[in-house]
């Protein structure tokens, strides 16, 4: 068995040195019909959102459909979110039945009903209840097994180094830091010194995660943290292209900026893919956060940021979008006060 991981591991650890790129799970944003968009953009790793082990291990015929593989070369990951570590165990070794190549708990997330459970960041409270779900994991299938956490539960209690050493020690194969403590979900900055020394002292990978939003952050994250390699965040939200754009930076090749076309291809595409997954209403709720994300930069953003929320089907999106032209160089929003 010690074998087989570590053949699985060399396959991982090969793709994440020479991309070094790792998509994010992002909750409300990676499922499946958002990854079916992802896969489009040739990315070394996808990876789903958080969940639960329970909702696993129960079958829950809505998450058992939203782990069905998508087909592409990638890597794919599953991300799981709890403190039990015997039903993070059982849930993982179905996650490995379902043919999937990796999987990540879930040691960052804020959420209070998430680290009220002692889920989550709760886990570097407890970097015994941590280990212990991570030893059980690992002892329990063949394949990769990662994690996600912070600096550190606090400012005061930085721990990022104490209890990567034990998950390296255990035989996690990397760990993702995100370069925020867990005071507040957003709104700190970067602390790219405390990074750079987690990742010194860790004997195992370290990905990089926090602020990145285009090509350049990533290489200046490689750049100031030494990380093996980097994970955005946000960033990737209504922006697949950021795929590609990364891996152009890293590699020194041209960068291509999708048109404006494109734009609207994709996301009328996301738009489908969520109406045949959930539907019609559930989806136009859904693009009414993420649309405005894949036109983030055009004119009269506020007022697409309203209009949608009026939005109630395909045809009036369809039409929202429309609306949607080239100004010059630029792009701008035409509601009906432009």
């Amino acid at each position: 068995m010690f074998f087989v991981i570590l053949l699985n591991n060399s396959g991982f650890l090969e793709r994440l040195k020479k991309t070094k790129l790792l998509l994010p799970p992002l909750s409300g944003f990676t499922d499946y019909a958002y990854r079916q968009i992802l896969a489009e953009f040739s990315p070394p790793f996808i990876c789903t959102e958080m969940i639960s082990p329970h909702a696993i291990i129960h079958r829950n015929p809505k998450v058992l459909r939203s782990l069905e593989k998508i087909d592409g070369p990638h890597l794919s990951g599953v991300q799981l979110i709890g403190n039990e570590p015997k039903a993070m165990a059982e849930a993982a070794e179905i996650i490995e039945s379902l043919g999937y190549d990796y999987v990540d708990i879930n040691m960052g997330c804020t959420v209070k009903t998430v680290t009220n459970s002692g889920a989550g960041i709760a886990l570097m409270k407890s970097e015994e209840i941590a280990s212990e779900i991570a030893k059980n994991i690992v002892n329990s299938v063949n394949m990769p097994v990662t994690c996600k956490m912070r600096l550190g539960y606090n400012k005061a209690n930085l721990n990022a180094v104490t209890l990567g050493k034990k998950l390296a020690d255990i035989g996690i194969t990397s760990i993702t830091v995100h370069g925020r403590t867990g005071e507040k979900k957003l709104g700190l900055p970067i602390d790219y010194v405390k990074l750079r020394e987690v990742i010194e002292k860790i004997p195992i990978p370290i990905i990089a995660n926090g602020n990145i939003f285009n090509g350049f952050d990533a290489k200046n994250m490689i750049d100031a943290t030494n990380a093996a390699a980097i994970m955005p965040g946000r960033g990737i939200i209504g922006n697949p292209w950021l795929v590609a754009e990364i891996l152009s930076v890293f590699s020194n090749t041209p960068i291509h900026q999708p048109c404006l076309l494109e734009k609207k291809q994709v996301s009328l595409q996301h738009t489908l893919n969520l109406i045949n997954f959930y539907n019609e209403k559930t989806a136009i709720i859904k693009m009414r956060k993420i649309l405005p994300e894949y036109f983030k930069y055009c004119q009269n953003l506020i007022s697409l940021k309203k209009d949608i929320q009026n939005v109630n089907n395909l045809i009036e999106l369809q039409n929202l979008i429309d609306k949607i032209e080239k100004n010059g160089s630029k792009i701008k929003f035409k509601n009906i006060n432009t």
